[in-house]
């Protein structure tokens, strides 16, 4: 309330010992006159006293402030503490990258046979998954992804678990030629390798993968009808091993030629390396 009894123009205080004592201020929280000078207004307290009571206009912005732009080669960075503002900074050089020593052929062999023997023991693993191409009844490339179940380095035999109603079943009775391909985005390592694979069902290579996989494994070949058939609507998954082991089935690919590839920002290496009868060959390859 503006105003008061005796006093006009004044607010008396709200505490009621400075009620009582008789203090007051000017309306519009303006100043008392003293030895300063006369009363002048507060220049941020009126505004506040008017916006309170619903009248008056808003405090002015301040003007906004321009940032300055950086000179060639430097960039802006906060001032130092207790100064503020902007101070320029010179940008950091980037240095050379360093080249990393170039290994021997047969480290990067064993590394290539290291990551696969990885894959087989680490479900985590790039190399867990890799994808299988084959050779369709058309002619035409087949790609899917399995997974990783074992691997001999001696034979360089990868071992691969399949149903046996599916395309590449089929496809590889046609032709045995295959491919597999695996990448791993954080070591930035690719392989790939191609060779021929035989096919396992009733045999005991099969009996030894059937009963060294995991129930949940042996229930995904189960399912009715078979891997690939057009179905009105997905089909419910298997609660019981119904017959799964007339269905699955082992590849073994055994591997002749073999790429290592790692891309690194001092420069890719990208090296091949194949077998024969009694022979290696070991050269490297322009990624």
């Amino acid at each position: 309330m503006l105003g008061g009894a005796g006093q006009p123009g004044l607010v008396p205080r709200a505490s009621g010992a400075d009620a009582g004592r008789g203090h007051a201020r000017p309306a519009g929280g303006a100043r008392r006159a003293g030895r300063h000078g006369p009363a002048r207004p507060h220049p941020c307290r009126g505004a506040s006293l008017a916006l309170f009571a619903g009248g008056g206009a808003a405090r002015p912005a301040l003007p906004a402030r321009s940032r300055p732009a950086p000179r060639p080669g430097r960039r802006l960075v906060p001032g130092r503490a207790g100064g503020g503002g902007l101070r320029e900074r010179p940008r950091p050089r980037r240095r050379p990258a360093a080249v990393t020593p170039v290994p021997a052929l047969p480290e990067l062999r064993a590394e290539a046979f290291r990551l696969l023997s990885r894959g087989v023991a680490d479900r985590r693993s790039a190399f867990h998954t890799p994808t299988l191409a084959t050779i369709g009844p058309d002619g035409a490339p087949q790609l899917r992804t399995l997974v990783l179940r074992g691997f001999d380095p001696a034979a360089r035999a990868l071992r691969l678990h399949t149903d046996r109603r599916s395309a590449k079943w089929s496809s590889l009775a046609g032709d045995a030629r295959a491919a597999l391909h695996v990448y791993d985005p954080g070591a930035q390592i690719q392989l790939r390798l191609s060779g021929t694979a035989s096919r396992h069902a009733e045999d005991e290579v099969a009996d030894a993968a059937w009963f060294a996989s995991q129930p949940g494994s042996r229930l995904c070949y189960s399912v009715s009808p078979g891997p690939g058939t057009p179905v009105p609507a997905p089909p419910a998954a298997p609660r019981a091993d119904a017959g799964g082991r007339a269905h699955f089935g082992v590849l073994r690919l055994v591997f002749d030629r073999l790429e290592f590839l790692h891309l690194h920002h001092a420069g890719h290496r990208r090296a091949r390396f194949a077998w024969g009868t009694d022979w290696v060959e070991e050269t490297w390859l322009v990624p």
